[in-house]
């Protein structure tokens, strides 16, 4: 049965000699109910916005639009705004690639004072200036209710970030913002610095492809000392040496919020590398952490890496791709990659080379089997069953490299499943030094019998 309720593209033939609006009047004759439109890449141009708007203001209940990639320019903008009164559920709004300035920035900013549900406004790679940045800005003074915000691939400049920093710092629902590629250098962090210190609403700040280097990090780090409320932060492919890898492991021994952060470091030696493992070993909060370097070489560091994924117990993405390992120092992380409760993903080396492809698939393997939510035992025993074939296996130092704690975990894993799925796993052959240091004084003190 067709999905009525997302309208997937309008395909146009011109020789076919069915007219664009008869096309448009026939989807919307079949998708009355519609509450997502997309029309990426439809080659709308000005003189067909106009029909597209008139036809399609019975669709009433659109909640999603994507006219991203297409021809609009500053007149589209207007004639769609015009539309958009008479969308009263719209929600998200995708003008990424219109071509449109000032002048369509200035109709736009009148919907975002006036439309009470619109949340999500994505206006990447569009001709956004510092204008454009004040219209926007004085919108969102008025504005209480948007909530995601993407100005990607626009040319900014000092100005614009510190009008748009100053308005954000202020704002009451603004969580996402998102500004890849928009020239934001470290002068501009600064503003960026003092609007996290006031906001206490935003969660997620994209920065990636930009100019910052480790003066502007530092701005950024020492505000998020503060700051208690942002949870994911992307810095990928910016200019940020060792230097700033320190500046990252104050801030994470005081930030409390942090949950998310990727990087690119250009040049990191062993001091730094070991401190930030330091770091992260402590570290209560982070749960995804990419951290890519150019070509560094941490075999002198896989012992920092061991007892990073060892002791850390919230990571549970750890991307360190871009960094070399050789395959003979690989062994080294299996007893961490053992022990560890919480890692589910673990990538390094480089995604292009074929020998790295494998090697990842062998610890991702590892870490199918030997990863247990000790957390809630009970509850994902269903999703996790799988995984205890691992103790049927014949016990083998070179394979385990059982602690004490981490095995008594997986055992009571295994007994909890077994209690309430009845499932019939004979317990695994261990050596008797095991169970009687171990395993037996450990299960009486459990009540599970």
């Amino acid at each position: 049965m067709a999905d009525k309720s997302r309208i997937d593209g309008i395909f146009y033939n011109p020789h076919d000699g069915v007219t664009w609006e008869k096309r448009v009047t026939k989807v919307v004759q079949d998708y009355p109910d519609a509450i997502e439109l997309n029309l990426n890449r439809a080659y709308i141009r000005n003189g067909e916005i106009q029909s597209l708007t008139q036809i399609m203001k019975g669709l009433t209940k659109l909640e999603k639009m994507n006219l991203s990639t297409n021809f609009l320019g500053n007149e589209g903008i207007e004639l769609l705004c015009n539309w958009i009164q008479y969308l009263p559920s719209l929600q998200t709004l995708n003008l990424a690639s219109n071509g449109f300035g000032i002048q369509g920035m200035q109709y736009l900013s009148e919907i975002i004072k006036t439309h009470t549900r619109l949340e999500r406004l994505i206006l990447a790679t569009n001709s956004i200036q510092v204008e454009s940045i004040r219209c926007l800005s004085e919108a969102l003074k008025i504005n209480d209710h948007l909530v995601y915000l993407d100005l990607s691939f626009n040319q900014l400049d000092y100005a614009s970030f510190q009008i748009l920093s100053e308005n954000i710092s202020m704002h009451q629902s603004l969580r996402h913002l998102v500004l890849t590629q928009t020239f934001l250098m470290d002068s501009s962090c600064l503003h960026l610095a003092r609007m996290l210190r006031t906001n206490t609403t935003l969660i997620s700040l994209d920065c990636e492809r930009n100019g910052i280097t480790s003066v502007g990090f530092l701005y950024i780090c020492d505000a998020l000392c503060i700051n208690h409320s942002l949870q994911e932060w992307k810095m990928i492919e910016n200019l940020i040496d060792e230097s700033s890898v320190e500046c990252l492991a104050i801030l994470l021994d005081n930030n409390t919020s942090l949950k998310t952060f990727n990087c690119t470091v250009d040049a990191m030696g062993d001091e730094g590398f070991q401190a930030l493992s330091r770091t992260i070993q402590q570290n209560t909060t982070l749960s995804q952490l990419s951290f890519h370097t150019e070509n560094y070489y941490i075999q002198q560091n896989i012992q920092s890496i061991s007892n990073l994924i060892k002791y850390n117990t919230t990571l549970c993405q750890l991307d360190l791709r871009s960094n070399l390992l050789p395959e003979e120092d690989l062994i080294l992380l299996y007893t961490s990659l053992e022990i560890n409760l919480s890692l589910h993903l673990f990538h390094f080396g480089s995604a292009s080379d074929p020998k790295y492809r494998e090697l990842d698939e062998k610890v991702l393997r590892t870490l199918e089997i030997n990863s247990y939510p000790i957390r809630f035992p009970i509850e994902w025993e269903n999703k996790k069953v799988a995984r205890i074939r691992h103790l049927q296996i014949v016990w083998n130092p070179k394979q385990h490299h059982f602690f004490p704690d981490s095995f008594q975990q997986q055992i009571w894993t295994l007994l909890c499943c077994r209690k309430r799925n009845t499932i019939t796993v004979p317990l695994l052959s261990l050596p008797s030094e095991l169970w009687m240091h171990h395993i037996i004084p450990w299960l009486g003190q459990l009540s599970l019998f």
